[in-house]
């Protein structure tokens, strides 16, 4: 995904990060590749160049070979992007939308050696403490057993900061539930490079052991216990935890007692995901009963249920992009339940609807957080239903509401119907409408598939410059076959036969499957004079399978070679 913009001009910086978060909405989309890589830079004469920078130095030897690095297109675009609270607002809505896609359905590699989000996450984190949270969280859902640029990224962040609540934060997550391959050595590292704070340090410890809790019940003690010694020295601040789950812990050579203590602790209250599969790994292997390791699983299966909305639209989140959206449905319903006014609720019930095609109903749901929330953001939710479900009028009003509110996935939206309109007025033969219809779609938005959807229809009116102009625009966004074919067709037009065998080459080469590049090369050859050619042309159109015999035998192009007995046998062969 290649995202040009100008780092000079806020709206085009804003434009870009609306289009990144459009272009990775669809997790599913994304995972059809092996890797998904986003880059961001200028157009230089016509041309896509990634940003580069001078190589920065990493005040580290965290065991990679290089301790300086080149800088990405992606951290210099965030480095601009974070600086403004509204750009951030929408950076940390493009990291959560990762993460969400992380913790659905695993990590989702850029490169062999980065992760998506990596970038946007550190520039968040660097810009304003207050999001080393959301990183804590992106760090959470990364596949740690093979990172290659966190430490770096976790150094520069407590490098920034200095100690405070949030890198205290980040840190224990390093220590515990995120360490990954190089937490120990960021945890000894940074510790020796500026101690922690007496003031910070019980805090500090306490937060690594609620972490442990989530990677093993004994994991604190028995292996993480012994690396804060040699980070802090002996005789840190460890807090008293007088919990159930200590009392566990403590008394993990008894399983009976222990079972009772970590019951009494999940009775108690809901606990995150992480701490109850911590759980159910000890009761696995735990010398207990076949009964009361039943009893105990499945009280924590229960406890399974999240009470927040915000977390049980994390747990519908994983059923949708399951595509179990009836079941997504009805945890929407739930965490609608739990907090009415939690919106994302509401657009992503209509989202799942809108996939099983229950439009009347995402309509429904759309409208009354419309009229409830007034966020115009759910105009463009409103926008996609309306055009998925045909009615393109309403789409294109809800695609124009949600531009006036200033969110640039309304020219994308409008853009889309516009070009919608335009097909189906050609598909009725209307050209001038849907070159109109056309025309405003690039109006709109400048888009491959509208530039060459206005090609195809100059040259049916036979307005063959316009049409290689803006097939030539087309092809510069996305050369595809069909561009090629087009302006093969004009430069047959134009007789300009090398030109248009060089074309046709071109689109066979990115689509063989193609018909109409094959049967324009029947043209091609027959208008030039080649009648062998021709036919030999049309012998291998019609063995890869093309059936269009009413072209066949009407179009004027082939008037030369119809005669010919070759003609005939191949049509009655393949005719059959």
């Amino acid at each position: 995904m290649k995202i040009a913009v100008d780092l000079d001009d806020t709206e085009s910086v804003e434009s870009a990060l609306d289009e990144l978060l459009d272009g990775t909405r669809d997790a599913k989309a994304i995972r059809r590749r092996e890797r998904f890589a986003v880059r961001f830079g200028s157009k230089v004469k016509g041309k896509f160049r990634a940003f580069t920078g001078p190589a920065i130095a990493c005040d580290l030897a965290s065991g990679y070979d290089e301790n300086t690095r080149k800088p990405s297109s992606g951290a210099i675009f965030f480095a601009r992007a974070t600086r403004t609270a509204k750009l951030r607002k929408k950076v940390t809505k493009y990291v959560e939308q990762i993460i969400a896609h992380n913790v659905a359905g695993g990590p989702i590699w850029e490169t062999d050696e980065a992760q998506l989000g990596e970038d946007a996450a550190e520039a968040l984190a660097l810009a304003d403490a207050k999001s080393i949270a959301t990183f804590i969280a992106f760090l959470r859902s990364n596949d740690l057993d093979h990172e290659v640029h966190q430490s770096d990224a976790i150094i520069r962040i407590v490098t920034k900061h200095g100690w405070i609540a949030e890198t205290i934060a980040l840190l224990a997550a390093r220590a515990s539930d995120c360490s990954g391959q190089g937490g120990d050595y960021d945890l000894q590292y940074l510790i020796a490079k500026q101690p922690i704070p007496k003031k910070l340090q019980k805090a500090f410890v306490g937060a690594v052991i609620e972490g442990c809790r989530s990677v093993a019940v004994d994991a604190y003690p028995k292996y993480v216990r012994p690396k804060l010694v040699r980070a802090l020295g002996e005789g840190f601040p460890e807090p008293e935890i007088d919990d159930d789950f200590t009392a566990g812990v403590n008394a993990l050579d008894d399983p009976k007692t222990a079972l009772v203590c970590f019951t009494r602790f999940v009775e108690k209250e809901s606990r995150p995901r992480r701490v109850r599969a911590a759980l159910v790994e000890w009761a696995r292997t735990a010398d207990l009963e076949r009964s009361e390791r039943f009893a105990f699983n499945a009280l924590v299966d229960a406890d399974d249920a999240p009470r927040s909305a915000e977390a049980l639209c994390d747990q519908a989140y994983e059923l949708y992009a399951a595509d179990e959206y009836d079941n997504a449905i009805a945890i929407y319903d739930r965490a609608i339940a739990a907090d009415p006014k939690h919106w994302p609720a509401y657009t992503w019930k209509a989202e799942c609807m809108r996939q099983l095609e229950h439009y009347d109903g995402a309509i429904k749901t759309l409208q009354y957080a419309l009229a409830e929330s007034g966020d115009a953001d759910l105009y463009f939710e409103l926008g996609c239903v309306y055009r998925d479900a045909g009615d393109l009028p309403k789409a294109l009003a809800a695609f124009k509401r949600n531009h006036e509110s200033g969110d640039r996935r309304g020219e994308s939206g409008m853009a889309d119907v516009h070009n919608l309109i335009g097909c189906k007025q050609l598909e009725a033969g209307d050209l001038d409408a849907a070159a109109t219809s056309f025309t405003a779609s690039v109006d709109c938005k400048v888009t491959a598939h509208a530039l060459a959807n206005i090609a195809r229809v100059r040259f049916m009116q036979k307005r063959y410059d316009p049409a290689l102009a803006a097939a030539k625009k087309s092809l510069h966004l996305n050369p595809t076959a069909d561009v090629h074919n087009i302006i093969a067709c004009v430069e047959i037009a134009h007789s300009q036969y090398d030109a248009a065998k060089q074309s046709l080459a071109r689109a066979l080469e990115l689509d063989p499957k193609l018909h109409s590049c094959r049967a324009n090369l029947v043209c091609l050859h027959a208008l030039s004079g080649d009648a062998n050619a021709a036919l030999d042309a049309l012998a291998d159109a019609l063995a890869n399978g093309y059936d269009d015999f009413n072209w066949i035998a009407t179009d004027s192009d082939l008037d030369s070679i119809r005669p010919l007995p070759r003609f005939a046998e191949l049509v009655a062969q393949y005719r059959r």
